[in-house]
């Protein structure tokens, strides 16, 4: 019998792209082992095997044969906070003199100084010589590219046949070969000096990357019954009293109790805006208290708060791939191959063919092109660009799932939105109670607040205040039920009481007169772009109308402007809703956009479908239960962290905060992205193909060849980290 276990490691020593890849390729090759993959921007690799065919040590042996470092990752809170602790910049790089000697104590730097001295020191004695030791560079060769020589070895054995490391030792021996032994240690100089080189731009893209923990608090002030206490974050349960003073960040989630002050959230929402805080106000984990003193409630711990799961959602679409990489990925399986096929060709057949052509030359030239070769570069430019746009994204408010849904978003065609919560504040108010014969307003908003007292539905919050502000009495409330876009149902008084739609009210009612005085009222509600609910209560001859009662909710401040950027972007926003025309007309009018109403979630998943099917990718906004089907359905599903848990779940992005114009900065994001992944395509394998060119030719040898190659992966990462910088659409119009 299987059994299928799950392991994770911290791995040291990746400078590339290509290391990643090595290991993923070596792990697929060990029996037992299901999955294995390797987040290079985390530095992480997690293994799925089967525990009875392949042993954990076997694993580790695998990986540090190709020469890099495993630690073993134990999930703990302890483990959690002190990962943070050894993140945080304040801790651990405070002044220039310790993150000078840190530099020298990372194994690449004392590699590149030794091989520097001993490149020198073997120049020094050469020239002091007259070079009569003949032996002094292909032995300082030897030393200085053990290393190197290993890895190809190990690789090997495990089937990487076309590893940067191969490919080096390849063109090392053959240059010792042919009698270029000082230029052999030169390039292998070069090829160390290039990884410490690739090694720190991909240190300095995870540095900023992580730049969500460094800001993250590690102690809290505690309060109990013998004082205050300063406790490690990790150590805070729920329901524990915590005291944050001013110019502190909120250590976890929880709700204030005693204090007043401005509060900075935008290290989850990404808006600068401070925010005021008052008794029973929400406090999330890393917001910055800015001039009062507050205590709160702890409601979640550092595993499950606001922050950590931006972290973790963070890290898990940094491991995710888009597209183009996995298609970049299967390229450089073949594009190595195919380079050294060039590089036999050029070795073997100018000789024979073209007269006075030596051996020695075009082999020199030959281990040239082996040497750009390597697609490290290429395999890079496209996850260092969309690790670095999720990063940004998330210190905006961005939360992007995956790096495939970023790719998606920068091709879309068309944009829909829902309406309630969406593009509109979500906090909508009762405005007028329409009676029908028989019945008084007061028993109306009874009936229809019991109902409301089993469903988290804004209507039904606005029908609970209403109550609360007439004093309208509360009865007890049986068999409760919600059906998402239709209403909410249950037993009142022994009577089944629905507040429903209007669509779904007039199908009940199958044609029954509610009086000409009614209907007239109902509908002039419904041309100041209200929201209309039925209460219906069930009687013997069916349902029976007891009266309309209408819903005002107010769009939302920025949603104009941003629909007008979005047809800026070429998008024509196209809005979904459950009203009825006449009720979302002014909301229509009011954003400039067209839209379809009395949709059902059946009707708005089948309008994604059809409008994907017919004009290409789609991306739906929402924030509700009934959003659901439409936002699962969509080539990206949008929703906002307001919304429902079950709208964030089924999105592919989830906006933190509720402001419409993040979209376009998700949009505009992930468009510049795409732009800057094209440059890095471009970058690497034009700067292959030329230095290809000018080396077979003579123009090049093997030292500009390996510059070549480190020179495109450090111009790839360091272009994939100006998305760091970047900047949301409204600052950019400035």
């Amino acid at each position: 019998m299987n059994e299928t276990s799950t392991a994770q490691w911290k791995v040291s020593g990746m400078d590339c792209s290509g290391c990643k890849l090595n290991i993923e390729r070596v792990l697929a090759k060990l029996d037992g082992v299901s999955k294995g993959e390797v987040n290079f921007m985390a530095e992480q690799l997690e293994v799925e095997f089967d525990s009875q065919r392949t042993r954990v040590e076997a694993i580790e042996d695998a990986v540090k044969n190709l020469g890099f470092g495993l630690t073993q990752i134990v999930r703990s809170p302890k483990a959690s906070q002190d990962n943070i602790q050894q993140k945080n910049p304040a801790l651990n790089d405070t002044v220039f003199r310790e993150r000078f000697v840190r530099i020298f104590q990372q194994k690449n730097s004392r590699h590149v100084v030794f091989a520097a001295t001993l490149f020198f020191l073997g120049f020094f004695i050469a020239q002091w010589t007259g070079k009569s030791i003949p032996f002094i560079w292909p032995l300082l060769t030897l030393i200085l590219g053990y290393p190197i020589f290993k890895k190809a070895f190990y690789g090997a054995k495990s089937g990487l046949y076309f590893s940067i490391e191969a490919l080096m030792s390849l063109a090392v021996f053959g240059s010792i070969f042919i009698g270029a032994s000082e230029e052999a240690a030169m390039v292998v100089v070069l090829f160390i000096l290039g990884e410490w080189l690739e090694s720190y731009a991909a240190s300095r893209a995870r540095k900023s990357i992580g730049q969500l923990l460094d800001l993250a608090p590690q102690q809290a002030w505690r309060i109990s019954a013998s004082g205050q206490v300063l406790v490690s974050v990790s150590d805070l349960r729920v329901g524990d009293l915590v005291e944050v003073k001013p110019g502190s960040r909120v250590p976890t989630d929880g709700v204030v109790v005693s204090g007043e002050s401005q509060v900075d959230e935008s290290l989850i929402t990404g808006e600068s805006a401070s925010i005021p805080k008052l008794l029973g106000s929400q406090l999330t984990a890393g917001s910055l208290n800015f001039d009062g003193l507050l205590r709160f409630s702890v409601s979640s711990t550092i595993e499950n708060n606001s922050l950590s799961q931006v972290i973790a959602l963070v890290q898990k679409a940094e491991g995710s791939k888009a597209p183009t990489e996995r298609f970049i990925e299967r390229f450089s399986r073949i594009y190595t191959p195919i380079v050294v096929g060039v590089a036999a060709a050029v070795a073997i057949l100018p000789p024979i063919v073209l007269q006075n052509a030596d051996f020695a030359t075009w082999i020199y030239r030959a281990l040239g092109v082996l040497l750009i070769g390597c697609p490290c570069a290429l395999v890079i430019s496209v996850p260092a660009s969309i690790s670095a746009a999720i990063a940004r994204g998330a210190r905006l408010g961005l939360l992007i799932k995956s790096g495939a849904a970023l790719e998606t978003l920068a091709h879309a065609k068309s944009i829909c939105f829902d309406k309630t919560g969406t593009v509109t504040e979500g906090k909508p108010s009762v405005k007028n109670v329409l009676v029908a014969e028989g019945w008084t307003v007061n028993e109306v908003v009874s009936l229809a607040a019991t109902v409301a007292q089993g469903s988290e539905h804004p209507l039904a919050k606005s029908l609970l205040k209403s109550a609360n502000e007439t004093k309208a009495v509360l009865h007890s409330l049986n068999e409760a039920t919600t059906q998402a876009g239709l209403g909410m149902s249950g037993t009142v008084e022994g009577r089944r009481v629905t507040v429903v739609s209007l669509r779904e009210a007039q199908s009940r009612l199958n044609g029954k007169k509610t009086g000409t005085q009614n209907e007239s009222a109902r509908l002039n509600e419904e041309s100041f772009g209200r929201t209309i609910s039925g209460v219906l209560v069930q009687e013997s001859d069916g349902w029976q109308l007891a009266g309309w009662i209408s819903f005002e909710d107010q769009i939302k401040e920025d949603a104009p402007i941003a629909m007008a950027a979005l047809k800026k972007l070429g998008f024509a926003p196209i809005l979904l809703t459950g009203d009825s025309e006449r009720a979302s007309h002014r909301a229509k009018t009011a954003l400039g956009i067209d839209g379809q109403s009395q949709l059902l979630p059946a009707d708005k998943y089948e309008t994604i479908k059809r409008l994907s099917k017919s004009n290409g990718p789609v991306i739906m906004v929402g924030d509700g239960i009934n959003d659901a089907p439409a936002l699962a359905s969509a080539d990206v599903g949008v929703a906002f962290s307001s919304g429902t848990e079950v709208a964030a779940e089924r999105s592919d992005v989830v906006l933190m905060g509720e402001k419409v114009s993040k979209i376009v900065d998700l949009i505009t994001l992930s468009r510049d992205t795409r732009v800057i992944v094209a440059q890095n395509i471009v970058f690497a394998v034009g700067l292959k193909s030329i230095f290809l060119v000018t080396t077979i030719f003579g123009f090049t040898g093997l030292w500009l060849a390996v510059i070549s190659d480190t020179g495109a992966t450090i111009l790839v990462t360091l272009n994939a980290l100006r998305i760091l910088r970047w900047k949301p659409w409204k600052d950019n119009a400035v």
